[in-house]
């Protein structure tokens, strides 16, 4: 932008290039913005179990609970296919309409060839801003308000159903928040427990409805993702990480370890370790031997004695025997707690 109007007041009439070419830029970023949207629009899929697939039924449980509007989700499906099916095949066209486009745009910019050169720059340049900052808003925060309101939507219907009125109600008013959140541009206050609850939920909904298989591995991860993007916003302490894990929860055990794994200042050394002797499960293991990769050079004496303790007990390693990844992590933390210069050997 600073560019741009070092470039309008060196021309003649000044103001007029000047909001001339604002307004150009302007109309790029919104048109690429619009764009990227499009190609980042989150889709809302339901979570079938494999035996309601299998015999034409209905899953108890899917996520979301309740039917989605996905009309926008379909159009962009559309017209992204549409979009790069059209470019590839008529990129002399394009070029040859870009070109007549800067050439267009070029008297109001100090005429050609200098303006239409800088009309194009203009154009591409915040076009590609735009995309990219449409494309990231809707991957990082629309995907986590949608996901988020979906998960909380389908906790309200049950406990409507249940009768449980109350909880119904919480759960409608955590849905507004959380769309709330996206639509604010400000550093809103984030409802730390109410997002910690929803995450849990979710996690604990895909092990529940989904067989073990790389897809639901991958939406778990999505959900450990999402969670440390949260305790970069989010104020925390390590009491209430350790009181978060200490609850027993699945959910909430592998969100207390994903916090871990996004701000390792909240990391607490005895509920890593607990986690990698007694796991709830191979992937809560596994979360628990990366967070402790991440510690393993910032502890103390002490704190080493108690990660190695659980990293040596026979019935931990006999969980990740066979597991390549668990394995590879277990055999990477023992050499650098063995390197390390503080080692109570």
């Amino acid at each position: 932008m600073v560019a741009t109007l070092v470039f309008s007041v060196s021309t003649e009439p000044d103001w007029e290039v000047v909001a001339t070419s604002v307004m150009f830029a302007a109309a790029s970023l919104a048109a690429g913005a619009l764009l990227g949207l499009l190609f980042g629009v989150p889709r809302s899929l339901g979570i079938e179990s494999e035996e309601a697939r299998r015999s034409g039924g209905v899953a108890q449980a899917t996520l979301p609970s309740i039917g989605a509007n996905t009309n926008l989700e379909q159009i962009s499906d559309w017209l992204t296919k549409i979009i790069v099916g059209v470019s590839l095949t008529q990129l002399a066209s394009i070029r040859s309409a870009a070109s007549d486009l800067f050439n267009f745009m070029a008297p109001v910019l100090g005429g050609p060839p200098t303006g239409a050169a800088f009309a194009g720059t203009i154009t591409v340049y915040f076009s590609v801003v735009g995309f990219l900052s449409g494309w990231l808003y809707a991957r990082l925060r629309l995907g986590i308000a949608m996901s988020s309101a979906d998960a909380w939507l389908a906790l309200a219907h049950r406990a409507d159903r249940a009768g449980d009125r109350e909880t119904a109600q919480r759960a409608m008013e955590a849905a507004s928040t959380s769309v709330a959140l996206a639509a604010s541009s400000a550093e809103a206050p984030i409802a730390a427990e109410a997002d910690i609850e929803s995450l849990a939920a979710q996690y604990e909904e895909i092990r529940n409805t989904m067989t073990g298989s790389p897809r639901r591995t991958a939406r778990m991860e999505d959900v450990v993702r999402r969670t440390r993007s949260l305790a970069q916003r989010g104020r925390f302490s390590v009491q209430d990480i350790s009181g978060l894990f200490a609850t027993g929860t699945e959910g909430r055990r592998i969100v207390a370890l994903a916090l871990m794994e996004g701000n390792t200042d909240y990391a607490d050394v005895a509920a890593v370790a607990s986690a990698i002797r007694q796991p709830k499960s191979a992937f809560e293991q596994y979360h628990a031997l990366y967070v402790a990769n991440l510690l393993v050079s910032t502890l103390g004496t002490d704190e080493r004695a108690v990660l190695r303790q659980a990293l040596e007990d026979p019935a931990a390693i006999q969980l990740w025997s066979g597991d390549t990844s668990r394995a590879s992590l277990h055999h990477r933390i023992m050499s650098r707690l063995i390197a390390s210069p503080g080692n109570a050997d």
